[in-house]
């Protein structure tokens, strides 16, 4: 839970335009996640994979596309594959296809 509710935290900061507490934020839940790996808890899934995903979420929010790609592409947790991201983050679809090309 504790994890959960940090990586909301960060996206939540992140939405309002603070890129300092969503980064700390964030780094938070990774250490959390790192030590609990991913975890399904009384319906509540935690871990590595998760933080990933809200680590591309909160690019996106902070107006850093390019940021939300490399973490997808870097990350083996999160799949890489254009049309996989294109389903995750819709917003994202037009930056992909510019940069593919």
């Amino acid at each position: 839970m504790y994890g959960s509710l940090l990586s909301t935290a960060a996206y939540t900061a992140a939405v309002g335009g603070d890129r300092d507490t969503a980064s700390t934020l964030i780094g938070e839940a990774a250490d959390a996640a790192s030590q609990v790996g991913d975890t399904n808890h009384r319906g509540i899934t935690f871990g590595p994979t998760g933080v990933d995903l809200y680590r591309v979420s909160i690019a996106r929010a902070l107006d850093d596309p390019g940021t939300a790609i490399a973490y997808t592409e870097n990350t083996g947790s999160v799949a890489s594959s254009t049309g996989w991201v294109k389903w995750v983050t819709p917003s994202l679809a037009g930056v992909i296809e510019k940069e593919s090309t």
